[in-house]
């Protein structure tokens, strides 16, 4: 909370956790451990970006691959990809 933003501040490099993803029921349900970082997701194959869709709250997902990364302080994580088994 205090620390990333400080770090940020002063060019001081640090990498952003991976957002947890979660498919259930045709729902897809996302985390990320650092308060305040948004997770940015696509249902296509592509890597996400900035622009892609903000996770705010579940949705319906009907896809047979998500990926998604974290965002935060002009930083983004590596991204992690959910592949459905169909």
């Amino acid at each position: 909370k205090n620390e990333m933003p400080y770090w940020a501040k002063n060019s001081i490099n640090f990498r952003l956790p991976q957002p947890g993803l979660l498919i259930k029921e045709g729902t897809l349900y996302a985390n990320v451990a650092i308060q305040g970082a948004e997770i940015r997701y696509t249902t296509d194959g592509t890597e996400p970006t900035a622009q892609s869709a903000l996770w705010e709250a579940p949705v319906k997902c009907e896809t047979s691959v998500v990926k998604a990364k974290s965002f935060y302080q002009g930083k983004e994580s590596l991204s992690l990809t959910l592949i459905l088994k169909q």
